[in-house]
């Protein structure tokens, strides 16, 4: 069986930008880029990234730019996230290692999605603070208002579900919204069927707005 470590390999060796990439131990692949510093990465292949899974590699592998952690679906905890910020290291699946490794400095890499949500909630006159709770989560504290907290996705289209699949592995939201452009609306079918759930199904520019009002 070809190991996780070897896998990721022969893939980052199919780009234009990468030169050389080596397994230096378990977990930790050594990469050299054309024209710009090699990169150490640490790789994963975790359901769940925890913040003790996080520790735990950071002690072994201190000086990594970047955790690739490998199954597209994971989730990431918040107390993780926080961790991996706090020592600069950046994240993601496959895709975001492969645009980090474009970067001169691959530390600074953040997912595409990730920087523009948070610069739209950091610019929003209502929201005084936010908190990443998760990969997906955002709890937002407002401005004479209730936090609520919004399960967020570049979804095209959104089901119902994706709704429920969003509650039975991420625990409790008000708010469910695709951040995709492209996504002009949400299915009066998907809406009512999530009505007892408790749950809002919004496009952004609706959360934009609904960010001013009380959610009840």
């Amino acid at each position: 069986m070809v190991s996780t470590e070897s896998w990721v390999v022969d893939r980052l060796l199919g780009l234009d930008c990468v030169s050389g990439c080596e397994v230096r131990s378990s977990s930790l692949l050594n990469v050299e880029r054309d024209k710009l510093p090699s990169v150490e990465i640490g790789v994963a292949r975790l359901p769940v990234v925890d913040v003790s899974a996080v520790q735990g590699l950071l002690q072994r592998h201190g000086s990594i730019s970047f955790l690739l952690n490998v199954p597209k679906a994971a989730k990431w905890d918040g107390a993780a996230i926080g961790a991996l910020k706090s020592a600069r290291v950046a994240f993601g699946g496959l895709a975001d290692c492969y645009r980090a490794l474009r970067e001169l400095d691959v530390r600074d890499y953040v997912n595409p999605e990730t920087r523009y949500v948070e610069r739209i909630l950091a610019q929003h006159s209502r929201v005084e603070s936010f908190e990443r709770l998760d990969d997906k989560r955002y709890r937002t504290v407002r401005r004479g208002l209730s936090d609520v907290t919004a399960y967020i996705v570049n979804d095209y289209e959104i089901t119902a579900e994706d709704v429920r699949e969003a509650l039975g592995q991420y625990d409790s939201f008000e708010v469910y919204v695709s951040s995709n452009p492209n996504n002009h609306g949400v299915a009066e079918s998907t809406a009512a069927a999530l009505r007892d759930a408790g749950v809002d199904v919004m496009i952004w520019s609706d959360f934009m707005s609904g960010l001013h009002r009380e959610w009840k």
